[in-house]
């Protein structure tokens, strides 16, 4: 049974990635007292769900791991139409992406062993419009963020001045193919690959072939 509706208790939506998550938290927040509202996540459609665009609240509730560029990208979506009203929480260590969501909009990002009481507490300070994060934490998880982003920038653009068949060497080092190998399936002989990944990593502006390997890993992490 739902309890009382608190005075003063903003109407909370609430949204994840995840939508038992999103069911869940919802439920424990009416139960103590709070009018909520599950929001659809982006990309993401379901019966009785409501899109973002169309709902009217005090303060939002957003819950994702954050673990993946999609999840990252998604969230920043949500956060830009509703700037200012959102708590994040996340299991996302405290670092780039909570600088990406707070860059977006949010108000902060919290851990998820916050506790309810905690969230609670957020919330109602959020639709008080309290500030919720001192503006030099936010400053500077921001800037880390900035910096990130700057890195992945400059990461995609090394990895792109390389030729088709530099690239390709560097996808079967990847792989973990060896030199003398990856000669036989080219195709050329292992001095050639050898030039070639000397190249590489005059490219990559790195010293050895777990740094490039390393390049690439990185850059097909950020997606």
């Amino acid at each position: 049974m739902r309890g009382t509706r608190r005075r003063g208790a903003p109407r909370v939506a609430v949204t994840s990635d995840q939508s038992l998550i999103a069911e869940s938290v919802c439920a424990a927040l009416a139960d103590r007292g709070f009018d909520t509202m599950i929001l659809g996540w982006p990309g993401h459609q379901a019966d009785g769900v409501r899109p973002p665009g169309r709902a009217r609240f005090g303060a939002g509730l957003m819950i994702s791991e954050l673990d993946t560029p999609a999840q990252v990208r998604s969230s920043r979506i949500l956060l830009a139409e509703r700037s200012g009203c959102w708590l994040v929480m996340t299991s996302a260590p405290r670092g780039p992406i909570w600088g990406a969501e707070l860059e977006a909009g949010a108000a902060r990002v919290v851990p998820t062993s916050w506790t309810l009481d905690q969230v609670a507490a957020g919330l109602f300070s959020l639709q008080q419009g309290a500030a919720l994060l001192h503006a030099e934490d936010r400053a500077a998880l921001v800037e880390v963020w900035n910096r990130h982003r700057s890195l992945r920038v400059e990461r995609a653009e090394r990895l792109q001045s390389l030729s088709p068949r530099e690239r390709h060497v560097l996808e079967m080092l990847y792989d973990g193919v060896p030199v003398g190998s990856i000669a036989a399936l080219l195709g050329i002989s292992a001095a050639t690959v050898r030039s070639q990944v000397k190249a590489i990593l005059r490219k990559l502006d790195v010293r050895t072939q777990l740094a490039a390997v390393s390049t690439l890993e990185q850059h097909e992490a950020d997606g």
